[in-house]
């Protein structure tokens, strides 16, 4: 079985880089197992909110297009 894993770190910085290289698109389409964790599930989800971390992300409409594999991501915690 192909496994694909996505590790945590910061949603936005990783959504534009999933966005940057191709790979939303790309999961879509995948058929095997993803493994997300922290970010990783987040930007998956069908739609994903993202608590603001850094200064000036303090903005309501903080939502991301994603990759969208599952319906909802909730994120709790720091």
């Amino acid at each position: 079985m192909d496994v694909i894993l996505l590790g945590g770190g910061h949603v936005p910085t990783q959504n534009a880089f999933m966005e940057r290289i191709g790979l939303k698109e790309r999961l879509r389409k995948y058929e095997g197992l993803i493994i997300g964790w922290s970010a990783g599930s987040m930007n998956c989800a069908e739609i994903v909110y993202a608590a603001p971390k850094l200064e000036g992300e303090a903005i309501w409409h903080e939502l991301y297009e994603t990759a969208k594999r599952v319906r909802l991501v909730v994120h709790v915690g720091s």
